[in-house]
């Protein structure tokens, strides 16, 4: 990437706010102040790095593990997401497109969630 000048690195990481105390959250907090340190570093050769954090989106596992029935996946919306669904795999996929694209050259070290509105700084 340094040789062509151009690169981009988009890190898939989740929200670092949660209702509960869980090893993951240290994990994806220490992901993105990675991924902001290499932003500053590699932006001089054409490479940026941002992270992508989805929220709840429809693949298999959601659907059929986390939210089995259809009342528990009502119960989590009603509860977490402001947007009032689950969101699409093609939603997620758009931003990531996009960052990966020359058209984003200037979006550097962002952390963009894709959830709905489900971030909360005060829950």
């Amino acid at each position: 990437m340094k040789a062509a000048g151009f690169g981009r690195i988009i890190n898939v990481t989740g929200a670092i706010y949660s209702k509960a105390v869980t090893g993951a959250i240290p994990s994806k907090a220490a992901l993105l102040s990675w991924s902001r340190a290499l932003s500053f570093e590699f932006v001089r050769h054409g490479i940026t790095v941002n992270c992508v954090a989805p929220g709840r989106i429809n693949p298999v596992q959601v659907l059929e593990r986390l939210h089995p029935t259809e009342a528990s996946r009502q119960a989590f919306i009603r509860d977490n997401i402001p947007a009032g669904r689950f969101g699409e795999p093609e939603e997620f996929a758009g931003i990531v497109a996009f960052l990966a694209s020359p058209l984003a050259g200037y979006v550097n070290g962002a952390h963009i969630p894709v959830d709905g509105g489900a971030v909360r700084i005060a829950v």
